[in-house]
């Protein structure tokens, strides 16, 4: 009997980067060749627009693939109970949020070759704004539901608070899980991407944590290239207990 492949879980499937690494999932899982496989990922959508959006996004970004029925599961986002409920059968769970260079549209009498400013702004994977308290309820949902492994993205510097949550959580023996600051990258979203275009030619890799936290200018990376980032991490194998922190810093 061949041994069922490990899913991952998005928590928030409908925003940007969830849709993003539900479709790297999706063809990393059809991908036979690979040295360790994933099985058909899950999404975890706080409404049917969040499933809407990701059905689109899906399709648009990775060659006109879509997202089968049993792939979404709804859960409400500001519950522990209800996010663990929808985790059940997940190896690999991927929740938190990030900030991300949005453009403000200039008022209507400014000629459009005006500047745009930007600014960032803080959401959860499904496109709301995060916040700490969100985290936390996701936090203790996937361990609420035994999930062996736990990616939690932020884009705060400081994970001290975060990393003692999760240490506290993880005190009857339960999951390992990756803490990944992303606050030394100026995350842009790419509206056009698709999964045709190439890797950026500055990739991100881990490095200690904090080291990512000492000022200084932040570099621009498209929000595809964190999603690759992370799901390689899914992809690497993780052996053992407790909380790594890793500081995603491009090349």
């Amino acid at each position: 009997m061949v041994a069922a492949l490990p899913r991952v879980a998005v928590v928030g499937g409908g925003g940007p980067l969830g849709i993003l690494l539900f479709g790297m999932l999706q063809r990393g899982a059809q991908d036979r060749r690979a040295e360790h496989r994933l099985g058909e990922p899950l999404a975890v959508c706080g409404s049917t627009d969040g499933a809407k959006r990701l059905s689109k996004g899906v399709y648009q970004k990775f060659g006109m693939a879509f997202v089968p029925e049993p792939c979404v599961r709804f859960a409400d986002g500001t519950s522990a109970a209800s996010i663990g409920s929808a985790l059940r059968g997940a190896e690999i769970a991927i929740v938190g949020e990030c900030a991300v260079q949005q453009r403000k549209l200039p008022p209507a009498w400014l000629p459009t070759f005006s500047l745009v400013p930007e600014y960032p702004l803080e959401f959860d994977l499904d496109g709301g704004l995060g916040s700490s308290a969100v985290i936390d309820e996701h936090v203790r949902g996937a361990f609420s539901a035994s999930v062996p492994r736990l990616i939690v993205l932020t884009s705060r510097a400081e994970t001290a608070d975060l990393e003692a949550a999760l240490n506290d959580d993880a005190g009857g023996g339960a999951p390992r899980a990756t803490v990944v600051s992303t606050a030394a990258c100026e995350l842009e979203d790419e509206v056009e991407w698709t999964y045709l275009a190439p890797p950026h030619a500055r990739p991100l890799r881990a490095t200690a944590a904090g080291a990512a936290a000492g000022g200084g200018l932040r570099s621009r990376v498209p929000l595809p290239e964190l999603a690759r980032f992370v799901v390689e991490l899914a992809r690497t194998p993780a052996a053992g207990v407790g909380v790594d922190v890793v500081s995603a810093w491009p090349t």
